[in-house]
């Protein structure tokens, strides 16, 4: 038997409500109100376990829990290496993404320095052009 096949034998038992209507002591005429009132009981059932109780138990070799441990452990391991080399990754990707940010950050700041020499050319070349314009009228 495996861990897997025994699972179900280990699950709490599940125990049974039911609903009982109760007499009432005070009945209303259903001349004077529509509605008809019903008390309610609650009982809680518990199921003969005694037929069950053999059922659910379960015996197990010292060979069948020794090979489920192993198997477990065996899972652990295989658990623990990828834990350890998603860690590592996610190290690596942390890193990667600090590198990329400040790379990121010096490029606004060279764009922002481009955009002001930018400005500062066109500046330039309106005065240039004005300045031709009045030494051509002036020519003129």
């Amino acid at each position: 038997m495996t861990i897997q096949s025994t699972a179900k034998y280990f699950q709490p038992t599940a125990k049974k409500c039911t609903i009982r209507p109760v007499a009432s002591e005070n009945p209303i005429s259903s001349s004077t109100s529509r509605l008809e009132f019903v008390n309610f009981a609650l009982m809680a059932m518990e199921e003969d376990t005694s037929e069950d109780e053999s059922e659910n138990e379960v015996n197990f070799t010292f060979d069948e829990l020794q090979n489920a441990y192993e198997k477990l452990y065996v899972e652990y391991e295989n658990i623990c290496l990828k834990n350890k080399s998603l860690k590592k990754n996610a190290i690596s990707l942390t890193n990667e993404l600090e590198i990329l940010k400040n790379e990121n950050s010096k490029n606004i700041k060279e764009i922002e320095s481009l955009k002001n020499k930018n400005s500062f050319y066109k500046n330039e070349i309106e005065i240039l052009n004005v300045s031709s314009t009045l030494s051509i009228d002036s020519i003129k």
